[in-house]
């Protein structure tokens, strides 16, 4: 028998960029094929969707999306940015817990989404993009030309004054990925703290406002050794963001349903094959639908018996 025959797989697109969520085919195939679980789409409410909720614009602070390389990071900030800006991609999402949750933003934004591959000030990068996005929009402003001797909160503000003026039934979603290996390579007492300030003022916008700040890296910012001469603003850009973080039984769930999908005939098979090495471990007759789900990569079993044949392939 080959694995073939006991796996229903569906390939995963290696990488996700979100710059790539731009474009109308990627956007529609990234919302189709997301997987969640009811807990993932639980989980969302208060770190995400409260925060990106416009039905009251006050205390909402930015939001933190933290996972590893390969967890599906970029893939869930373009999936809640995509439903944001576009209501019509909604009913694509498979789960219906996650189209409920996500259904309170859907619709409400335009987004701004961008990937950090420069060395330059994060101040000048973003104010750049709004430029971009401004004048796509047909709004005739910009924050770069902003030149005044003011906090960034006070430019933001004074931005976000001319696009409610165009546009006053939407808000204004920034989505910003790779800011962990960014702020690595601006690791110096006085560059680092300047990217910092920006951080803070971008999740503080989002205070009283219809704009939102979201940012996602690839660990925690706040525990990286680099940063902690820098810990009292890290601690500041803190206060300013809610966090959610994508667990390992996340990943888990996306590798049952998207590599190691299977029908119950299939699971039957497995049960039957599995069932002649049940008494060689401790755990797995209590534990066997873990087993089936995962097999044939479930790694505490392949760690303690790896010659576990399924017959001639």
């Amino acid at each position: 028998m080959k694995y073939s025959e006991l796996i229903s797989f569906n390939p995963i697109e290696d990488v996700i960029q979100l710059i790539t969520a731009d474009d109308a085919d990627k956007a529609r195939e990234y919302v189709k094929t997301y997987v969640m679980s009811d807990a993932m789409a639980d989980s969302l409410q208060a770190p995400v969707i409260d925060q990106l909720q416009m039905d009251e614009v006050v205390d909402n602070k930015g939001v933190l999306v933290v996972g590893n390389y390969g967890t599906g990071k970029s893939h869930l900030m373009s999936l809640f940015s995509l439903i944001a800006e576009n209501a019509d991609y909604l009913p694509l999402i498979q789960n219906e817990s996650a189209r409920k949750v996500l259904g309170n933003i859907a619709g409400k934004y335009k987004v701004i989404r961008f990937e950090l591959g420069s060395d330059d000030e994060l101040w000048r990068l973003v104010c750049y993009q709004i430029d971009k996005k401004l004048q796509e929009w047909g709004i005739d402003y910009s924050i770069t030309s902003d030149d005044a001797p003011d906090m960034y909160i006070d430019k933001l503000s004074r931005m976000m004054a001319q696009f409610e003026a165009a546009c006053p039934t939407k808000g204004l979603m920034i989505v910003i990925d790779e800011m962990l290996s960014y702020l690595k390579g601006r690791a110096t007492d006085d560059r680092l703290n300047r990217d910092l300030a920006v951080l803070q003022a971008l999740g503080q916008a989002s205070d009283h406002s219809k704009f939102r700040m979201v940012f996602g890296v690839q660990g925690l910012i706040y525990n990286t050794p680099q940063f902690q001469f820098a810990a009292d603003m890290l601690g500041r850009v803190n206060d300013r963001y809610r966090q959610i973080t994508i667990t390992k039984q996340d990943v888990q769930f996306v590798v049952q349903q998207r590599l190691l999908r299977k029908n119950e005939n299939q699971k039957n098979l497995i049960r039957k094959h599995l069932g002649k090495f049940v008494e060689f471990f401790t755990d797995m007759h209590a534990n066997i639908e873990e087993y089936v789900n995962l097999f044939p990569v479930n790694p505490t079993f392949f760690e303690n018996f790896q010659q576990i044949k399924i017959g001639k392939s």
